[in-house]
């Protein structure tokens, strides 16, 4: 399991992720941490680090050519405040801090993420509707049988408004290439 947030890589990040749950697996679970729990858990430091442009990340391979490795997106702040809470931009796997100290930030937010988790098994029929923006999630891990039975979530971004997009979009489809 690997926390994120959605597309931590993608120039335009969805607000919202549905999951729906075509197919449920008795003691799989969708883990969800609240990014304004896990700054509770933070010290001042790190708070401070986490806001700051010392990380980058790469893009998920279910983005790429088949085996092919992105390359490195622009500097980035893993947090930043919004409205009264924390916006989140975060990939356990495949996000780096640059210096020593933003990498043991990383881990510290590792750890605060941990200690504020949820988890929530879903079923056939649910749907389950983060704000990308102020939670991270991930999944528990379970054994897949690969026989057509296995848990399938099918998952859908929302964006606010298309008109801010920066990349191409096309009949409402946002089709940026890595």
């Amino acid at each position: 399991m690997a926390w994120h947030t959605e597309t931590a890589f993608h120039p335009d990040c969805p607000h919202y992720l549905l999951l729906s749950c075509r197919r449920g697996e008795p003691g799989a679970y969708t883990l969800l941490a609240s990014s304004n729990d896990a700054v509770e858990q933070l010290d001042r430091e790190a708070l401070q680090i986490l806001a700051q442009p010392r990380f980058h990340t790469r893009p998920d391979e279910s983005f790429l050519a088949p085996g092919s490795v992105g390359a490195f997106g622009p500097e980035m702040a893993v947090i930043n405040a919004m409205g009264g809470s924390w916006k989140f931009t975060y990939d356990q796997q495949l996000m780096e801090g640059l210096d020593p100290e933003a990498e043991q930030a990383l881990q510290q937010l590792q750890r605060a993420i941990d200690q504020v988790t949820q988890r929530i098994e879903l079923v056939a029929g649910d749907l389950l509707v983060i704000d990308n923006h102020v939670a991270v999630h991930g999944r528990s891990p379970f054994t897949a049988r690969f026989d057509g039975t296995d848990r399938w979530l099918q998952r859908t971004f929302v964006v606010d408004d298309l008109a801010s997009i920066t990349g191409e979009v096309v009949d409402n489809i946002i089709t940026t290439r890595f």
